[in-house]
């Protein structure tokens, strides 16, 4: 089986992700989408806006609401959220991994603007040799522009990962911006999702 993991904080999920997943499945030939929302993560220290449970939440509602391709399944795993203290990638990946069984194939979905940072994240040259790579095109940032900026090694493992002619200029920020303004997110969120965080208050600003 190929299985794809899509991390993130989910702070909230909106189109762009479940068009992305959708997009890497059908590219790759995936059989299951493992969304992996973040804990605490090392770059931003001050945490999601919304609590793990209401991201867990937010997430199933938009995974339920999605059109799937045929034979395509899709989860979520708790592994970054039951963790204490920082999530890293890495570790993640390995306690995933570890759950399935050896013939299965499991590839990191990442979009093309993370691909900047990822010579910094926590044991990079691991992540990157243990694990297939998937990058996804995001609008301002073109895959084949960044890679030379990676060694050989990482190189070589995103050239037969690029999912090209996606462009979603959708962006969680974008989104939470948004409900603090009390503007409509039309076709940015699932409509489930939307109702959610309208019934639970989230992401208005501190006096409403």
């Amino acid at each position: 089986m190929r299985i794809g993991v899509l991390g993130g904080s989910f702070d909230p999920v909106h189109t762009g992700h479940t068009a992305m997943a959708v997009k890497t499945a059908q590219v790759f030939g995936l059989s299951r989408i493992i969304f992996l929302p973040a804990g605490i993560s090392p770059f931003k220290p001050a945490g999601p806006a919304a609590a793990p449970e209401q991201r867990v939440e937010m997430l199933r509602l938009a995974i339920a609401c999605t059109v799937w391709p045929d034979g395509v399944r899709a989860v979520i795993s708790d592994a970054d959220i039951l963790r204490e203290g920082k999530s890293y990638t890495f570790e993640s990946l390995q306690i995933i991994r570890s759950t399935l069984p050896r013939e299965d194939e499991l590839f990191f979905i990442i979009g093309a603007d993370s691909l900047l940072e990822l010579s910094a994240w926590h044991k990079a040259d691991e992540l990157t040799s243990r694990f297939n790579i998937i990058s996804i095109a995001r609008p301002g940032f073109s895959v084949p522009d960044i890679i030379p900026g990676f060694t050989r090694k990482i190189s070589e493992r995103l050239k037969a990962g690029i999912v090209p002619d996606f462009n979603c200029d959708v962006s969680s920020s974008m989104i939470r911006d948004k409900i603090a303004k009390g503007l409509p997110l039309d076709g940015l969120v699932a409509r489930p999702v939307a109702e959610y965080i309208q019934c639970h208050g989230l992401y208005r600003r501190p006096h409403e």
